[in-house]
């Protein structure tokens, strides 16, 4: 019936969630504990190995390459360069601060989101939403604040995630 391909369509969705978080979860740790020995670079290069091997055979089963065509090349192409400073200093991030710290830091990338709506997209973000993104960014800085630990990081590495976020965030508008 209807209703049950309704259930086990939602089965499979919030399945796939909990996968992609665990996948998440599981990438973070794994650079955060391979950073000591491999540089950056490698460890982002065999991350997209990986990921685009993924990519390529998700879009086969969707039906190929025509998928990836493009009437806007130029924003594609700024949109990879937003991921690749996001996923470059995120990372940079994960190796330089404590795993917690660079995770919650990463959190303002919501905030910088309703924030760049406003300019890029004539986002209309009312009071509520502005006093929520206040209480969002006061929330970071209570995480960062002097004494928090940084796992004996210089303070400028809290900036890895905050460039991070905003690339993040600029990419998804």
């Amino acid at each position: 019936t209807a209703d049950a391909a309704s259930h086990r369509a939602t089965r499979l969705g919030i399945a796939a969630i909990l996968l992609g978080v665990l996948c998440i979860s599981v990438n973070d740790v794994a650079m955060k504990t391979l950073s000591g020995g491999y540089p950056l670079h490698q460890l982002v290069f065999i991350r997209s190995i990986i990921g685009l091997s993924v990519s390529v055979a998700l879009l086969h089963l969707e039906g190929g390459w025509h998928l990836l065509r493009t009437d806007r090349p130029g924003l594609h192409a700024l949109r990879a360069a937003l991921v690749f400073v996001a996923n470059m200093t995120f990372f940079a991030a994960l190796a330089a601060l404590p795993l917690a710290t660079a995770t919650a830091v990463f959190f303002v990338a919501p905030l910088f989101t309703t924030l760049l709506s406003v300019p890029i997209l004539g986002a209309q973000v009312g009071p509520r939403r502005l006093l929520a993104v206040g209480v969002g960014f006061l929330g970071v800085l209570a995480m960062t604040a002097p004494g928090a630990d940084l796992g004996g990081a210089p303070r400028w590495a809290l900036a890895l995630p905050v460039v991070a976020a905003l690339a993040y965030a600029t990419m998804q508008l």
